[in-house]
């Protein structure tokens, strides 16, 4: 997208520029210039990328020179532990699922016209989401056939 400015008085470059974009670039536009005073300016970051940066949601930003910059790059052993502790707490969550799931109640029924205690009659009860249950418990089994060497 190119954007035109619509201001009546004659201005400089700089100022119609500025004009433009704004006082914090919000509509993030891109300007490409080899005044490295006017590079400088619109180098300065929002307020909301240091934010973001903060939070580490934003990881990297590229400078006004097409550089990257690196913010608080994790290392290969971070990240790999990182990826471990997630596994192993799907595993933990698919476990108590899978234990949520294979309770199965017994429920004692008598017939009415032939009630008699030698006639008693247990009947397991099915549970509702017979398949949620049957993904969670393949997604279990095919967590524990993964190997579990982590390092």
């Amino acid at each position: 997208m190119i954007a035109r400015c619509d201001h009546e008085q004659m201005k400089n470059a700089e100022g119609c520029i500025v004009e433009i974009i704004g006082e914090n670039n919000l509509d993030h536009f891109f300007v490409g210039t080899q005044d490295t005073d006017m590079r400088k300016k619109f180098q300065e970051r929002h307020a909301r990328s240091e934010k973001l940066m903060k939070e580490n949601r934003l990881k990297v930003i590229l400078n006004s020179d097409g550089e990257i910059e690196n913010m608080d790059e994790e290392t290969h052993a971070e990240r790999h532990a990182r990826t471990v502790a997630l596994a192993q707490a799907a595993i933990a969550r698919l476990e108590a699922l899978e234990n949520d799931y294979t309770r199965i109640e017994t429920v004692e029924a008598i017939d009415d016209d032939e009630a008699s205690l030698e006639d008693d009659v247990y009947i397991q009860k099915k549970q509702k989401d017979t398949k949620h249950k049957t993904r969670q418990v393949k997604a279990l089994e095919n967590a524990r056939k993964a190997p579990r060497n982590f390092l």
